[in-house]
């Protein structure tokens, strides 16, 4: 069985996605505040976290594309699930400050696994 062209573009388009190349930063600040909101957004889709916490600031501030407190809580939800304690932090100051959801005691749990990921500030925090 031979791979037609379209097969070839798939599996091109799959090792792109599934390199773990990370963005450097002068990428990151590039992508992120030169006002190129999609190319940050590519740059967080491949699980660069710096450029997620850059386009999580870009929705929350409206800095480079249209102010969006909800979408900047699912970037941090995203970037926290996939391990980035940071992003765990901010998403557990969101549900806190009420920013982007209404405020409730998710703050708590998300204090919880930044905790579990090493994020030493909020040991403390989740045990409150």
């Amino acid at each position: 069985m031979t791979a037609g062209p379209s097969s070839v573009r798939l599996l091109l388009a799959y090792l792109a996605l599934c390199s773990c190349k990370r963005a450097t930063p002068a990428e990151t600040a590039q992508a992120c505040k030169s006002g190129d909101p999609a190319a940050c957004r590519r740059l967080c889709d491949a699980r660069d976290f710096e450029t997620c916490e850059a386009l999580a600031s870009m929705y929350a501030s409206g800095k480079g594309l249209s102010k969006h407190p909800r979408a900047a809580l699912e970037v941090q939800r995203r970037a926290c699930e996939w391990g980035h304690p940071s992003s765990c932090v901010s998403l557990a100051v969101s549900y806190w400050e009420g920013t982007g959801v209404e405020r409730n005691d998710e703050s708590a749990r998300e204090h919880e696994r930044a905790c579990s990921l090493g994020e030493e500030q909020s040991c403390a925090r989740a045990r409150d």
